[in-house]
C-alpha cells in the first residue's frame, strides 16, 4: 500500500518518539544501575493515558491512535518485538551448570518454581475472580496466568543485573541462571498452552488449531499440551542437527549471502510453523532461539547482529508500547495490587529461601537467592502483555502484573548491588 505524505510523516514521527522515550528511559535506568527494561516501559508510560496523552489528548491521539496506517505498522512492530524478544531469550540460554551445584539447583527449582505454582492455587480465595477475569471469560486460563505470575523468574533481567555487577562468572550466578532456565522453559510451555486454550475458544487459530473449534476445554487442553511438549521436545532433540544440516547445505544461498538474514528467516519459519499447529507464535520464536543456540555453527557474529538489531529497534518499542497501554489513573487498584504484590513476593521469597536452606545454604545466601529469583522482569511483562492481548485478564490485573515485574526487578538490582562483594566467590 502507498502512504500519503502526511501518513508517512505521522508514522515516522511516531516511531522516532517511541524510540526516543524507550531508549531515553532505558539509558537513565542503566545509569541508576537498574534494569533498562523498566526505563523502556516507563518511557512508554509517559506517552500514554497516565501522562502525556491525558495532558495533550489531541496531539498524542493524532500521533499514535488516529491514523489507521500508523496503528497497523505499530501493531506489526509490537508483534515483531515480542517474537524477537523470545528469539533472543532462546539465544541467551546457556548451561551455567556444574555437577557440584546439582543438589542446590534441584532444590531451588522444586521449591522456588513448583511450590509457588502449587501454592498460588491455595491462595485463590483471597482474590476476586471477577476483578481479574478478562473479556474471554476463560477462568482456567486466568488462574494459570495467576499461577505463572507468582512462580516466574526473569533470565534477561537477572542476567543483565549480574553482568553489570561483574557476578556472571560466580557460583551464585551459575545457580541462579541455571534454575531460571528451567523456570523459563516451563513458563513458556504452560503459557503457550494457556494462550492456545484461550485462542481456540475465541476463533483466533487457523490450520490444525482451527480443527478444535467446538471441542470441549479438556480436548483442547490435551491437544495443546501434547503438541506444545511434542514440538518442544522434537525441536530440542532434532532441531540443532537439522539446523546445522541446513546451515552447511550448498543450496543455502541465503546463508551464503547474508547469515543475519538466514537467522531471521529461520526464526520466522519456525514461528509460522508453531502458529500453524495452534501453538502461540512467541513459543515458536523461543524454541527457534534454543535450536540456534544448541547448534555448533559459525554464526556468532550473526547472532550478535540479531541481538543488536532487535534490542535497538523492535524490543524497546515493544516495551514502550506495553507501557503506553498502562493507565495508572484508571486501572491501578492500590488495594488489589498491594495484596497481589504481598502474596506473590511472600510465596516466591519464602519458597526459594526454604529450598536453599534445605540444600544447606546459609541464611544470608539463601535470602540473596530468594531476592534474585523474585525478579520477574521481561518474562513477567511478556506474560502480562500476551495474556491481556488474548483477553484472558482484566486491565486491573494487567496493570498489577506490569508493576510487579518492574518493582521486583528494581528490588533485586538494588539488593544484589549492596551485597555484590559477598557474592564474588
Amino acid at each position: 500500500m502507498s502512504y500519503t505524505p502526511a501518513e508517512f510523516v505521522n508514522l515516522m514521527l511516531s516511531i522516532v518518539v517511541l524510540m526516543l522515550f524507550a531508549h531515553g528511559g532505558g539509558y537513565i535506568f542503566s545509569k541508576l544501575k537498574q534494569p533498562q527494561v523498566v526505563g523502556e516501559i516507563l518511557g512508554g508510560l509517559l506517552l500514554g493515558p497516565t501522562f502525556l496523552q491525558r495532558l495533550f489528548p489531541d496531539f498524542m491521539n493524532q500521533l499514535f491512535f488516529t491514523q489507521s496506517s500508523t496503528q497497523a505498522v505499530l501493531g506489526a512492530i509490537y508483534q515483531l518485538g515480542v517474537i524477537h524478544l523470545m528469539f533472543c531469550s532462546g539465544l541467551e540460554i546457556r548451561t551455567h551448570f556444574q555437577a557440584n551445584e546439582r543438589r542446590l539447583v534441584t532444590f531451588l527449582v522444586l521449591f522456588g518454581t513448583l511450590l509457588p505454582f502449587v501454592l498460588s492455587w491455595v491462595v485463590r480465595p483471597l482474590f476476586s475472580q471477577s476483578q481479574m477475569l478478562g473479556e474471554a471469560q476463560n477462568e482456567l486460563a486466568m488462574w494459570l496466568i495467576f499461577a505463572l505470575a507468582v512462580s516466574i523468574t526473569s533470565i534477561p533481567v537477572i542476567s543483565r543485573i549480574l553482568h553489570d555487577l561483574d557476578l556472571l562468572k560466580t557460583g551464585f550466578a551459575r545457580v541462579v541462571l541455571t534454575s531460571a532456565v528451567v523456570e523459563d522453559i516451563a513458563l513458556y510451555v504452560v503459557l503457550t498452552l494457556t494462550l492456545s486454550l484461550a485462542g481456540a475458544g475465541t476463533g483466533q487459530h487457523f490450520g490444525v488449531g482451527a480443527l478444535l473449534q467446538g471441542q470441549t476445554e479438556w480436548v483442547k487442553m490435551v491437544y495443546h499440551a501434547v503438541v506444545s511438549l511434542g514440538f518442544f521436545g522434537a525441536s530440542l532433540w532434532a532441531g540443532p542437527r537439522f539446523f546445522k544440516l541446513v546451515d552447511r547445505s550448498s543450496f543455502n544461498v541465503l546463508r551464503k549471502a547474508n547469515p543475519f538474514a538466514f537467522l531471521i528467516a529461520f526464526m520466522l519459519a519456525v514461528t509460522s510453523l508453531a502458529a500453524s499447529l495452534g501453538i502461540a507464535p512467541m513459543f515458536g520464536a523461543f524454541v527457534a532461539g534454543l535450536v540456534v543456540q544448541g547448534a555448533d555453527t559459525k554464526l556468532d557474529r550473526a547472532k550478535e547482529d540479531v541481538k543488536a538489531y532487535s534490542f535497538g529497534i523492535f524490543i524497546p518499542i515493544y516495551f514502550a508500547l506495553v507501557g503506553m497501554k498502562l493507565d495508572l489513573l484508571k486501572n491501578l487498584n492500590l488495594k488489589f495490587f498491594a495484596m497481589f504484590f504481598a502474596v506473590a513476593c511472600v510465596i516466591k521469597l519464602a519458597s526459594t529461601f526454604a529450598g536453599a536452606r534445605f540444600a544447606g545454604v546459609s541464611n544470608k545466601r539463601s535470602l540473596l537467592y530468594s531476592v534474585a529469583m523474585n525478579a520477574r522482569g521481561g518474562p513477567g511483562i511478556v506474560l502480562a502483555s500476551l495474556s491481556r492481548d488474548a483477553k484472558i485478564i482484566s486491565s486491573e490485573f494487567y496493570t498489577a502484573l506490569i508493576i510487579l515485574a518492574i518493582t521486583t526487578s528494581c528490588i533485586a538490582g538494588s539488593v544484589l548491588q549492596l551485597n555484590r562483594h559477598n557474592l564474588k566467590d
